[in-house]
């Protein structure tokens, strides 16, 4: 995808609220993952800030997840399921922990 169609779907609401339900559903995970986990206090710490701000939050990872190439038109391509977004937001969660 060009720069140009991902921050189409980046700024799609639907693709947003979308993202933002994986990040919820992501950040739950992270608050009870083993605290052996590779970075785990930071990314414990990102899953508290997502669990009180999850809009703004679903704003700044819907970015990342639009730049995936796996991730196609955001919104009505089937292959978007919502285990690709899951997942997408799984591997780029570190990225955003600073």
């Amino acid at each position: 995808m060009s720069y140009q169609t991902d921050a189409t779907v980046a700024e799609d609401v639907t693709f947003v609220r979308r993202v933002r339900q994986a990040v919820v559903e992501a950040a739950i995970n992270i608050s009870s993952e083993d605290p052996g986990t590779t970075n785990h206090a930071a990314r414990r710490e990102l899953a508290a800030k997502v669990l009180a701000a999850p809009n703004g939050w679903a704003e700044v990872f819907a970015v990342g997840v639009a730049t995936n190439p796996n991730i196609g038109t955001g919104t009505s391509d089937p292959v978007d399921d919502d285990g690709a977004l899951g997942f997408v937001v799984a591997s780029i969660w570190d990225a955003y922990t600073g």
